[in-house]
């Protein structure tokens, strides 16, 4: 057996390890899959996260710093089944009766003791 042809030579790894140490010492700090961690004396809070109107995860930090972590939203999904209808409620208490309307000495609609003037 002869040696196997890899995607990714050699040279190529060592550039893309030493793009991703760029990327952790322009960013001050450890660079991990969940994000970045700013070293012990540039610590800071993430203090906002949201997803902007291109589908990219903003950090924002408490020393200022902005970090645009790239794409996270994909396309909407296929709707799920409809699950299974529930069991009938009980039936609830009876109200109080209302006012019957009525027409008055003066021809008018009456609700109780109440002229409509019609």
């Amino acid at each position: 057996m002869g040696r196997r042809k890899t995607n990714i030579s050699t040279t190529g790894l060592m550039v893309i390890f030493i793009i991703i140490l760029a990327v952790a010492l322009y960013f001050g700090g450890a660079f991990f899959a969940s994000g970045y961690v700013a070293e012990a004396d540039r610590a800071a809070e993430i203090v906002n996260a949201y997803v902007d109107e291109n589908g990219d995860l903003i950090l924002e930090f408490s020393d200022g710093r902005t970090i645009d972590c790239g794409h996270v939203q994909g396309q909407d999904g296929q709707n799920g089944k409809n699950g299974v209808d529930g069991k009938d409620g009980k039936d609830g208490v009876d109200g109080q009766n209302g006012v019957t309307p009525h027409i008055g000495e003066n021809g008018n609609w009456w609700l109780g003791a109440s002229d409509t003037g019609v």
